[in-house]
């Protein structure tokens, strides 16, 4: 018997993408809109770049808060929900990549401080856009590059201790929107002393733990109205207010307009991204 055989070893790819739309973004005022673009493509992901401000998006319930200098990569199938965001600056990237994207892993936040190249890179991107598609694409992938670059060079081997366990916080209180969450048991779990995991908290979110709580519930809130039938009842029970008219207090105090208007207003709309 006659084999011939070639062992091939696995070799990472170059990153290389086509990118499909630029949008940047400025949000002077508190709003919720559907994030999901039109026009998708299958295998497409999408990259957020935080460059000043505060804002957060909601995937399938789940909250990502982007304070200035943060990214995170997407599928864009997965942005089926809405984001928000006060004074908020931003960018987002569509694009389908070729071979492995540098850095970045699916929904893990980056913190990458701003700098003057980036800004030249995406006002070349901008300017440049009746230009050769090739060309962006091939400014963007630049872009990537060094903000991964940018990122290992800067990046401590751990992160620092609060930012890590208020990162947790973060998420506990997105996951459980619906309780009434000890803020002294929560210090606790970090181990750390009330007191010190309240400034912490605060100083990494601008809010308190119970202010990002209530935030998060009436965003979730509002996601709702938008995109479900679901009685105003039913939602207040399962973001855990006593109420609906506890609910409505709040989040008219939030958005200006009672939940019900808010429906009203927004039904059938679909937000362009």
């Amino acid at each position: 018997m006659e084999k011939d055989t070639v062992r091939l070893t696995k070799r990472h790819q170059p990153f290389s993408a086509d990118l499909i739309e630029i949008n940047s973004c400025k949000m002077k005022k508190e709003s919720t809109e559907l994030a999901q673009p039109p026009g998708m493509t299958a295998g497409e992901y999408t990259l957020f770049r935080s460059l000043s401000g505060n804002g957060s998006l909601l995937l399938d319930g789940k909250t990502f808060v982007l304070r200035a200098g943060d990214t995170v990569l997407l599928k864009t199938e997965q942005l089926k929900s809405c984001y928000t965001g006060t004074n908020w600056e931003f960018v987002q990237f569509r694009f389908l990549p070729f071979g492995e994207i540098p850095l970045f892993q699916e929904k893990e936040i980056y913190n990458i401080a701003p700098n003057h190249d980036e800004k030249l890179y995406l006002e070349s991107m901008f300017y440049q856009k009746y230009s050769k598609y090739n060309y962006i694409s091939a400014t963007f992938c630049v872009l990537v590059h060094k903000l991964a670059n940018t990122y290992r060079t800067n990046k401590k081997q751990y992160a620092q201790p609060d930012e890590k366990a208020i990162r947790f916080a973060v998420a506990y209180i997105t996951e459980h929107l619906n309780e009434s969450i000890s803020i002294r048991e929560l210090a606790e779990k970090l181990h750390l002393s009330e007191r010190h995991f309240r400034q912490s908290f605060r100083k990494e979110t601008g809010k308190s733990p119970k202010g990002y709580q209530q935030d998060a519930r009436l965003s979730k809130c509002a996601y709702l109205l938008t995109t479900t039938t679901d009685p105003i009842q039913e939602i207040s029970d399962d973001l855990g207010y006593y109420s609906p008219y506890q609910l409505s207090r709040d989040f008219k105090k939030k958005f200006g307009v009672s939940p019900s208007e808010y429906r009203h207003r927004t039904n059938g709309h679909s937000g362009d991204f």
